[in-house]
């Protein structure tokens, strides 16, 4: 009844059935230092924000400042049909204003890429002139060093 030299080698007189049962309790050693962060590493790089949920509550605060508005100019006893001039003019001019923060937005996003393309684009270049001047330098050594074993 021994698996693996585990067990005894028959279950007469043990007063057991013999079945050998695994330890759960016995816990392996396990790595875990890839888990931990580097300290010295740079700062946690924050994300951006979502621009559809940024866009969202900005609409959002909008419908809030029509609805404060509104109940105001209730509580002030005025015409239904006054509240919705007031109301909708308010809307039509935050909505205008939040077209033209949202348009400048996005030209800034566009010209902050383009810069960051330019950026890259720039570092390659200074990168493979490099490469160019190192493979001219291994190819100078390399002929000096043929020409003096030849002398």
């Amino acid at each position: 009844m021994s698996y693996n030299g585990i067990g005894l080698s028959t279950a007469r007189g043990s007063g057991t059935n013999g079945y050998v049962v695994r330890n759960r309790g016995h816990l392996k050693y396990r790595r875990n230092d890839f888990h931990q962060s580097d300290p010295y590493q740079d700062e946690p790089q924050i994300r951006k924000p979502n621009p559809e949920l940024v866009l969202h509550e900005q609409k959002r605060l909008v419908e809030v400042k029509c609805a404060t508005l509104q109940a105001e100019l209730e509580d002030k006893g005025v015409d239904e049909e006054e509240i919705e001039k007031h109301v909708g003019a308010l809307r039509e001019k935050l909505t205008v204003l939040l077209q033209k923060a949202t348009a400048a937005a996005a030209l800034a996003a566009t010209k902050a890429a383009e810069r960051k393309a330019a950026e890259k684009a720039a570092a390659a270049t200074r990168a493979a002139k490099a490469a160019e001047r190192a493979a001219e330098r291994a190819a100078e050594r390399a002929s000096a060093s043929s020409s003096s074993r030849k002398k």
